[in-house]
């Protein structure tokens, strides 16, 4: 298992992070939580309350069932990939993963790349759909699929360990 670490500004960091990321199936943590993957030797669901989580893990369909939530950027369109940012659920800067400081934020994150091995295992977007259709259950389109249990670390192909830094200009007067 490959690790990397990159540290990036927020201007520029979305591109940057796509370059690691485009053509992946990945799960997001903070870097708090990295440690404790390691030490397991596997990756769970946040639902024990191990991990730090978002709040849309709340009422959604992967969260609701224990399954561990992914991100598909296998072929996936530059409009499905936006509207994902936009509209559901920032991966590039998740605001729960926020450090606020006096002049300013940072983000430090865990991207655990899964291997191609594990794809037969996946749930699809689709099945998602279907059931926030019949429920109402949360659910990202187009872009999170499953993992019904357990990841094992050898089943992680690599890790990227982001920090991002949003500087403010300081204000005298």
């Amino acid at each position: 298992m490959e690790t990397i670490r990159i540290e990036l500004q927020k201007e520029n960091c979305r591109n940057k992070l796509f370059e690691h990321l485009m053509g992946e199936i990945f799960h997001l943590r903070s870097y708090q939580d990295y440690g404790k993957i390691i030490n397991s030797n596997y990756l769970t669901n946040s639902r024990d309350g191990n991990y730090h989580s978002s709040p849309s893990s709340e009422n959604s369909f992967g969260g609701n069932r224990g399954y561990i939530c992914l991100f598909d950027l296998i072929d996936q369109s530059d409009e499905n990939i936006n509207n994902c940012i936009y509209l559901h659920y920032d991966f590039t800067l998740p605001r729960w993963f926020k450090s606020i400081h006096h002049n300013y934020n940072e983000y430090n994150l865990c991207y655990l790349i899964i291997s191609k091995n594990i794809y037969a295992e996946l749930i699809s977007n689709e099945v998602g759909r279907k059931q926030h259709d019949k429920t109402g259950e949360k659910y990202i389109p187009y872009l999170e699929v499953w993992h019904p249990s357990i990841i094992n670390l050898k089943d992680i192909s690599k890790i990227l360990i982001v920090k991002i830094t949003e500087t403010f200009p300081v204000v005298s007067g």
